[in-house]
């Protein structure tokens, strides 16, 4: 019976927490809507690798990590993230193929 009356309360929230909910999600949107654009211009790119490279966003910085093949790769990708619209900056974390095959 308590259960049943739980569930059917009216849920309220305070104004603050909407506030927050509104100002966290913004972001992320955002930043989901810089990765997709990013990643269709980076699947036209014929020294782009999806299989062995990834990109993320996080407050309009872009990230690249896993590996590249040449360090023009690293000049190219900056150029393009930083061309799309609403990207604040970028670091490239990825690590020369090269350096990966030497350790094996």
């Amino acid at each position: 019976m308590f259960l049943q009356a739980l569930l059917r309360a009216p849920v309220s929230r305070p104004a603050s927490f909407a506030r927050a909910t509104a100002r966290s999600a913004a972001p992320a949107t955002v930043d989901d809507a810089i990765r997709q654009t990013l990643l269709q211009r980076l699947e036209r790119a014929p020294w782009w690798d999806g299989r062995t490279a990834n990109v993320f966003v996080d407050a309009g910085v872009v990230v690249y990590q896993g590996w590249r093949n040449a360090d023009n790769d690293r000049a190219a990708a900056r150029q393009l993230a930083l061309a799309t619209p609403g990207v604040q900056g970028v670091w490239d974390a990825r690590v020369p193929r090269r350096k990966w095959q030497s350790l094996g």
